[in-house]
């Protein structure tokens, strides 16, 4: 059983916490999106000198320039795509909310979840680094800070999976189940032919 948080930051419903956090998620998402136009007007040209810059103090066998160039065009597709991802995830959020669609809640809890997943074992990679080396002072505050980011996240987490909650029982009350049982009942009832 896990511990559920009964309203979002203290004075705040669960479902106006997922909201906020559907809005901010979605509102940081375009932004960077529209951050990535500032690159339309730049050429190979002006990639290249930029690494050229970079690269000049660097053994040419570690990484040279036109690699340089590829990981800035990389990184700025890596970067849409992701964007674009962000968008969908936290619309599908709000709309899940505000319909009483519980499985269009789904796509973020399964991304938050496999992103606090990530976060977790990167942050035993990075201490186990620093107990490597031994550098205690740089540990102590990496375990602080990045535990207060992690236990945070986990908390929004279990405040938009109680959401989830309440919106799905709001909608079995309404007769109307999940959009997966209305596929079920529908498939049950007209069954496809082979």
């Amino acid at each position: 059983m896990v511990w559920e948080p009964k309203n979002c930051c203290v004075c705040a419903t669960p479902k106006i916490g997922t909201l906020v956090l559907g809005w901010l998620g979605l509102i940081g998402s375009a932004l960077n999106t529209v951050g990535l136009f500032r690159y339309v007007n730049t050429t190979r040209d002006d990639f290249t000198a930029v690494c050229k810059n970079i690269t000049k103090d660097m053994d040419h066998d570690i990484i040279d320039t036109e690699t340089c160039v590829d990981i800035f065009y990389g990184s700025i597709g890596v970067t849409a795509v992701v964007s674009v991802i962000g968008i969908i995830i936290c619309g599908l959020l709000i709309w899940g909310v505000n319909k009483y669609k519980p499985a269009m809640m789904m796509p973020y809890l399964c991304v938050k979840g496999f992103g606090i997943t990530l976060a977790i074992a990167a942050g035993v990679l990075v201490t186990g680094f620093f107990i490597y080396v031994q550098l205690w002072l740089p540990l102590v505050l990496f375990v602080v800070f990045y535990g207060l980011v992690v236990f945070l996240d986990v908390y929004l987490f279990l405040v938009v999976r109680v959401c989830y909650k309440e919106v799905k029982q709001h909608s079995v009350a309404m007769g109307g189940g999940s959009d997966i049982m209305y596929v079920e009942q529908r498939d049950a009832l007209y069954p496809q032919k082979m």
